[in-house]
């Protein structure tokens, strides 16, 4: 198996199959049986180029105000990293604070379009604790 080459705070961007791009940050890596399982949080990120830095920077997520729970996460063990080839490039990394967030809800991916579904349901979701979290915010 090949290795996967991406590490916490990585911001990364993918084109969804619109010629969109949007963008997450690596906000986990974790190891679990043998094998890295990466939590994709994603931002709001919605371009008709691949984002920059900056547009990190001004992105935000979303989540629970109680806790600080962040729920736009998606989790891709590295098994299941050879049906993403070549769809992440990383625009930068940045150093997270994790002590102000935690994670909510969060799916599990194995394929692309399951995974851009889920980008694409995210803006969609509707409950009254549900609030913008800008990525500023996560960052130490």
């Amino acid at each position: 198996m090949e290795k996967v080459n991406l590490k916490l705070g990585d911001c990364v961007h993918f084109r969804l199959s619109n010629g969109k791009y949007s963008g997450a940050i690596i906000s986990k890596a974790l190891n679990y049986r043998g094998y890295h399982n990466f939590f994709f949080l994603i931002t709001n990120i919605y371009k008709d180029q691949a984002p920059h830095f900056e547009d990190f920077l001004s992105a935000q997520t979303f989540g629970r105000e109680k806790n600080n729970y962040l729920d736009d996460v998606l989790i891709i063990n590295e098994r299941f990293m050879v049906n993403f080839a070549g769809r992440f490039e990383v625009a930068a990394n940045i150093q997270l604070n994790s002590e102000v967030y935690r994670f909510g809800a969060y799916r599990h991916q194995q394929t692309f379009p399951e995974f851009e579904r889920s980008v694409l349901h995210f803006p969609k979701i509707d409950y009254t604790e549900r609030k913008p979290y800008p990525i500023r915010f996560l960052i130490k």
